[in-house]
């Protein structure tokens, strides 16, 4: 179960790009991060966003394979992403919805090795972050990836 997990985990924070702006970042991955949160199971076709600095987000809006579009807006508070909106979704299924019950779901099968790496990685989230990531929704585990993603990738 532990390898699922960190495959799972690593496919959406992988990093390959160092030294970036906000602009960098969302031109080159962050689209495309977003983009596999708000539906997973949706064919990424292309994507545009728009950095505002002086207001603290960044809109970014994804088009999919199926004729799908979703519109985000990504807010920074500091220098964290600390607040995703949703602006517009054509999809049927909420956007961020499939993200979340994918964690769930490793969550809770990594509950079953009680003393386990995982399980150990979320107490110590939990303390750090002062929330309990079992009960994180889809948005948040996004906003979790896009910081480690940027900040992994300066």
């Amino acid at each position: 179960m532990k390898k699922y997990f960190f495959i799972v985990v690593a496919s959406f924070i992988c990093s390959f790009v160092k030294g970036q702006s906000i602009n960098d970042y969302f031109r080159n991955k962050g689209i495309l991060l977003l983009a596999n949160y708000s539906h997973p199971s949706s064919e990424y076709k292309s994507g545009s966003y728009n950095a505002r600095d002086s207001m603290n987000f960044v809109d970014v809006d994804i088009k999919y394979q199926d004729g799908n579009e979703t519109l985000l807006r990504v807010y920074r508070s500091g220098i964290f992403f600390s607040k995703i909106d949703v602006i517009n979704d054509s999809d049927i299924v909420p956007p961020f919805f499939a993200a979340a019950a994918i964690m769930n779901i490793v969550i809770k099968e990594s509950k079953k090795d009680n003393q386990g790496d995982i399980q150990k990685t979320l107490k110590h989230m939990k303390t750090v972050s002062n929330t309990d990531p079992e009960h994180w929704d889809g948005k948040t585990w996004a906003l979790f990836a896009i910081n480690l993603d940027y900040y992994s990738s300066r």
